[in-house]
């Protein structure tokens, strides 16, 4: 899984939504991301206050037992 967008580009977008009249795809291409992913930072900023990216979960696990071999 690729890294989260840093945080200062998420708080510039979301503010720039917020205090424009443009539409989430105007401000979504304005800073080369995806529509549904602005709509999802917008929707957690007025929800939480906040678009801090989550930490990572899950992930691959090898099958090999360390401590077996």
């Amino acid at each position: 899984m690729p890294n989260p967008y840093p945080t200062a580009l998420r708080e510039r977008a979301v503010r720039a939504y917020e205090t424009s009249t443009e539409t989430y795809a105007h401000v979504a291409a304005r800073f080369s991301i995806g529509l549904n992913t602005l709509l999802r930072w917008v929707q957690r900023a007025r929800a939480t206050g906040d678009v801090t990216p989550f930490d990572k979960r899950g992930g691959w696990q090898s099958p090999i037992d360390i401590a077996l071999l």
